[in-house]
């Protein structure tokens, strides 16, 4: 196997004096080589040096020496440190990077053993903002060679170094303002909710989020060059958290509902049965923290539980609406059927009220309250279906009155009651089954 010696830190962790079989292969060059192909400024600043990719090295084969080639695209720098690759041919011989600035006496990383294989070198104790050649140096049973030179500049100080990286996110090359404002965004986004139609959200620090932001660029900024780091510690204020899914428990939570029908000053208001809904706190907590914690930021469905309504006798009621002549059937608050209906004339309305079943009959005849002469009298009047509601008022069928006779306007007519509500005999017919002693019957102006 290939022995990689890895050297992050201080010269002396990485830095040595060369060995001796490094120091006849050739001296370092103390012209200033030609300049690199390619440049690119750091992200942090437009004031200090460039860094640049190593040369690449031509192959070395030299009797049983290995090949020695530099791979440019595996460099990567930082402001004190620097990793180099080399693909090495051969096996049984030592290698070492040798490396310096233009007028200084080199320096050399760990000796390695080849059989082969891909070697990294690690160059530490480097200046900031600073030009540094470098070449690879091979030492075999039939001598010493060397790769032809390459160069790299160091990053200023206050950068991060090349390929490092946070939680799987790339901060290479910045600053620490630029790397903070980074990380911020990606842990510091809202997180997202939804239910019913409604879209709302909220930053982590309202849900008891605290990430150790500063903390992570710190040690970013002390990483070596390709270095993995984890993502940002990350701590959730269990008793914020809480409290805010208590919160959304009172917003979004409500009762379940009977079917009701009912008379709010003369208008009849209807009320459908209506399931419960309650806020699954555990879930909802569960989920909240989960999403802070792994920095996603999917849109979250708030989490409910149905609550059914109570298992109780199916509602029925009967409104009659005065102003458009009609009378409508509910059942649990949804309309079973509609038909036009006379009510009572001017003089003698039908009144707007709440009322019940009080009493019904099959058949039945009525009998005229008021004496003979009188403007209101009426001879004995039998019907098939009668069913009182108020006092003398009845929802009952009318033998004489004309199909067509019944619904708008028809309370002004000649066949108005004297305060009753009549109703078509087939539509009678099927309330009279259908609806019970106790049953609402709401009469309303609409």
């Amino acid at each position: 196997m290939l022995t990689i010696c890895f050297a992050f830190g201080t010269p002396e962790a990485g830095a040595a004096t060369c060995p001796a079989w490094v120091l006849p292969a050739a001296t370092p060059s103390t012209t200033t080589p030609p300049s690199p192909a390619t440049t690119t400024t750091p992200a942090t600043t437009t004031t200090t040096p460039t860094t640049t990719a190593p040369v690449a090295a031509a192959l070395i084969r030299a009797s049983s020496l290995p090949a020695i080639d530099a791979d440019p695209r595996a460099t990567l720098v930082g402001a004190r440190t620097a990793v180099l690759a080399g693909s090495l041919q051969g096996s049984g011989t030592t290698v070492t990077a040798e490396y310096w600035q233009t007028g200084r006496d080199p320096s050399c990383t760990r000796i390695q053993v080849s059989d082969g294989n891909r070697a990294t070198f690690s160059l530490a104790g480097l200046r900031p903002s600073q030009r540094y050649l470098f070449r690879l140096v091979v030492n075999g049973t039939a001598g010493t060679a060397t790769s032809s030179e390459g160069a790299f500049v160091t990053l200023p100080a206050g950068v991060i170094a090349e390929g490092v990286t946070i939680g799987g996110m790339s901060f290479g090359r910045l600053g620490r303002v630029a790397a903070l404002a980074k990380l911020n965004r990606a842990n510091g986004g809202p997180i997202r909710f939804s239910y019913a139609g409604a879209y709302w959200h909220v930053l982590p620090s309202k849900l008891g989020a605290h990430v150790q932001v500063a903390r992570a660029i710190a040690n970013a900024l002390d990483a070596a060059p390709g270095q993995t780091l984890p993502a940002p510690t990350m701590s959730v204020e269990s008793l914020k958290l809480r409290d805010y899914v208590t919160s959304l428990a009172r917003r979004w939570t409500h009762e379940p509902k009977q079917a009701q029908v009912k008379l709010v000053g003369t208008h009849a208001v209807i009320d459908r049965k209506q399931s419960g809904v309650s806020v699954d706190k555990p879930r909802m907590t569960a989920e909240i923290e989960s999403e802070l914690r792994t920095g996603k930021r999917s849109q979250l469905q708030l989490a409910v539980k149905k609550e059914r309504v109570s298992a109780v006798a199916q509602a029925k009621a009967v409104v009659v609406r005065l102003g458009s002549q009609r009378l409508t059937a509910y059942l649990d608050g949804k309309p079973i059927l509609t038909t036009p209906v006379t009510t009572g004339r001017p003089a003698l309305p039908t009144p707007i009220g709440s009322f019940k079943v009080q009493f019904r009959a099959s058949p039945y005849v009525f009998h005229s309250p008021w004496p003979a002469g009188s403007a209101y009298y009426y001879p004995p009047t039998p019907v098939t279906w009668a069913m009182e509601f108020y006092d003398g008022d009845f929802l009952h069928d009318d033998p004489a009155e004309p199909s067509d006779a019944f619904g708008s306007d028809s309370q002004n007519g000649y066949f108005a009651s004297h305060g009753c509500v009549h109703v078509p005999h087939d539509v009678m017919a099927f309330l009279y089954k259908w609806l019970p002693v106790g049953a609402p019957v709401i009469v309303a102006q609409n």
